[in-house]
């Protein structure tokens, strides 16, 4: 008899599959002969801080964010809106 898988589970199998996938989609693009004829260095001119500094910023504030709501000071002043 099989029980359903829990929750802790599942984020396994979902975490694995995304893994899975963004390592096919690199070695896809390394290694396929089409996909890498299209890239052209001399093009790619888009600074490696533009990439990664957008979703640094979002992971701090949503991180600031959680702290905030579930601290008790934070609590308080949410709930008192001061």
């Amino acid at each position: 008899m099989q029980h359903a898988p829990t929750n802790n589970q599942r984020l396994t199998y979902t975490q694995v599959v995304r893994i899975a996938l963004a390592v096919a989609s690199v070695l896809l693009l390394r290694y396929s002969p089409h996909a890498s004829r299209t890239y052209d260095e001399k093009v790619d001119n888009v600074p490696r801080i533009a990439l990664l500094l957008p979703p640094f910023i979002l992971s701090l504030v949503s991180w600031l964010a959680l702290v905030v709501a579930f601290s008790d000071e934070g609590c308080i002043c949410i709930c008192r809106g001061s």
